[in-house]
Parts: structure tokens; C-alpha cells; sequence
């Protein structure tokens, strides 16, 4: 645990060095590295503004729990939206104490430019980096066996053995034993992949999952549970049941299939009994899911960069007013 937190913690302070080193090299790349030295230490405190807002605004966007070696395109746009609210927000502190004095106008797209670009490169190197560690590598165990089908498992959970299973199967399986995809109940995950093998969905949606592979080619063989029964819950249990009997695929847990637990119970999950339940639990899940505080940092978001647009986008408004003035007159606005 104090390793995990002590990793957390250097990464994101690597994250706020990044920010520091960009604005630094704003200045330089706009002062063709021509700048004096009185001109950088006049430069600091803006850099030290940055870094603050940089630090609050990076975890409402929650850059800092995000698995870098597992980032996919809904971290990069996050990673936008903060270095947006970043610049922004350092822009308005900067202008209300010294109005901006020792910074350009031209500066702070310069800076969000170079944020983007070293706060994206840094977690795609480390999805690369971690790609190229695990990839697959061909031994004498991995040249198919053609008098055999192939197996074509369907995982569902992650955790280290999940990491371990995986590399197994990629390093061992002789070409007759492949991975369809992975199932996660972890939101995070959505979206992500472990190495090649993309997170398909929630446990829930196995059956889906299932059917939606076959139209695809890809018949699943075997449902293999990688986490115990115990860290299911109970529904996600019975989904899974009904997606191995209806599809005629084996429920496996990885626990018993090592002899470490005892046989799965497999009336622990009980069907609901009544529409009001469910209908209670949709209503209490719909409200949990409308007040989380990602929809008013998404507001915030969306307003910044709408204003950021409206102003880029301001010269081509009055143009385009201008053009349509000269060719059809005024009005120029039109309901």
C-alpha cells in the first residue's frame, strides 16, 4: 500500500513538472531562446501559479488516478479539459495581480500546447513501454497444434492474475488457446485493454458480449472468473450463470480451478421478487448517478472551453457578418 501511494505521488509530481518545464520553454520558444536571465525570474511566479492551479486542477480531473500503461483517449481528453482549466484559470490570477506583466499574449497558447503535448507523451510512452514488456514472445510451447480446436477463453475480472493468465496464455498457448476479451465491473476499465486484449464491458453484459463476438467470428468457449465469487456481486453472479447456460460455455473460477476455494455456491444469487425493488434500486442509482461531482466539473469544463472557442473563433464571426453585410445587406442575424 505505501509502495502504490509513493508511486501515485511521483508520478504526479512528474505530472506538475511537466507543467513547469512547459511554461519554461513557452517563454523560451517565444523569445526565439534569446531570453535574459532577469526576464526568466521575472517569469517565476507565473510558473509557480501554474503549478498550484496544475495541482487542484489536475486531481477535479482526476489525472492522478489514472493508470498510465492502461491510458486510452477518454484520459487524453481529460488531460485537455485540465490544461485548458489550467492555463485559464493561471491567465486570471496572473491578470488580477500585475495584469499579466511579464507574460505575452501569444505565451499562454504556447504553454497549453506544450502541457498537451508532454502530459499525452509521457502516459503514451508508458503504455508503450508496457505494451513491449508484455508482448508475446514465440517459444517451442507456442507453435500451434493443428489437431486440436481452438480454445477461446472470455475473462472476467482484473488483477495481478489476470496480468499473469494473460501472459500465459500469450506466451504458452501454442496459437490453440486465445484470449476473446475481458470483463470488468470497474467503470475505470471501460474502454481500456491489458496488453492486446480489450475490456469488452461489465460482467453483466456477458451475454451480450458473448453474442456480439460470434457475429464477429469469435465463439467463446470457456467463461473463466479471474477474482473470487465472493467479490461478485450477486447479480453479476446470476448474469454470468445465465450467459454460460444460455450460450452452453463452462463458468470457471480460477480459485477453484488451482483447488484453493471451495465449490462456488450457485444459489447465492436469488431473483428479484418484485417490480418496486427494482424499481426503488434504478431510482436510487439514477440519482447517484446525476449527482456525481463529474457533471459540475464538466460544466465547468465545457463553459471554459466554450469561452476559449468563442473567442479563437471571434475574427471568423465578423467576417463572416462582414461577407454576408456586403452580399445581402443587413440584417446580418437571421431567426
Amino acid at each position: 500500500m505505501g509502495g502504490s501511494l509513493l508511486k501515485r505521488v511521483l508520478l504526479f509530481a512528474c505530472d506538475l513538472a511537466s507543467v513547469a518545464l512547459a511554461a519554461l520553454l513557452a517563454l523560451l520558444l517565444r523569445d526565439n531562446f534569446e531570453t535574459a536571465p532577469e526576464q526568466i525570474w521575472a517569469f517565476l511566479p507565473y510558473i509557480a501559479t501554474t503549478v498550484a492551479v496544475a495541482a487542484v486542477a489536475f486531481v477535479i480531473m482526476g489525472l492522478n488516478r489514472g493508470v498510465w500503461r492502461l491510458s486510452v483517449m477518454s484520459d487524453y481528453l481529460r488531460i485537455v479539459g485540465a490544461a485548458i482549466l489550467t492555463v485559464s484559470i493561471a491567465m486570471a490570477l496572473g491578470f488580477l495581480t500585475n495584469r499579466l506583466q511579464n507574460v505575452s499574449r501569444a505565451l499562454p497558447i504556447i504553454e497549453l500546447v506544450l502541457i498537451i503535448f508532454a502530459l499525452v507523451g509521457l502516459r503514451v510512452f508508458a503504455r508503450l513501454l508496457f505494451a513491449w514488456k508484455n508482448r508475446p514472445r514465440v517459444s517451442a510451447a507456442a507453435v500451434p497444434d493443428f489437431s486440436r480446436e481452438t480454445d477461446t477463453v472470455l475473462i472476467v475480472g482484473i488483477n495481478r492474475l489476470t496480468n499473469l493468465y494473460v501472459r500465459s496464455i500469450d506466451d504458452l498457448g501454442g496459437g490453440m488457446m486465445r484470449i476473446a476479451g475481458i470483463l470488468s465491473s470497474q467503470r475505470s476499465y471501460q474502454g481500456r485493454s491489458i496488453g492486446p486484449h480489450k475490456v469488452l464491458g461489465q460482467p453483466g453484459e456477458a451475454s451480450d458480449v458473448i453474442k456480439q463476438l460470434g457475429v464477429h467470428g469469435v465463439f467463446v468457449s470457456r467463461l473463466v472468473v479471474m477474482v473470487s465469487p465472493e467479490e461478485l456481486s450477486a447479480t453479476d453472479r446470476q448474469k454470468l450463470e445465465q450467459a454460460a447456460a444460455k450460450h452452453d460455455v463452462p463458468l470457471q473460477y480460477f480459485a477453484e480451478m488451482l483447488g484453493f476455494t471451495p465449490a462456488t455456491p450457485r444459489e447465492t444469487a436469488a431473483p428479484d421478487t418484485g417490480s418496486t425493488v427494482k424499481t426503488a434500486e434504478n431510482r436510487d442509482t439514477l440519482w447517484r448517478h446525476a449527482n456525481r461531482p463529474y457533471w459540475m466539473f464538466k460544466r465547468v469544463i465545457d463553459f471554459a472551453l466554450a469561452s476559449v472557442l468563442l473567442l479563437v473563433l471571434a475574427p471568423v464571426f465578423a467576417l463572416v457578418a462582414l461577407v454576408v453585410a456586403f452580399d445581402v445587406g443587413l440584417p446580418i442575424i437571421f431567426w
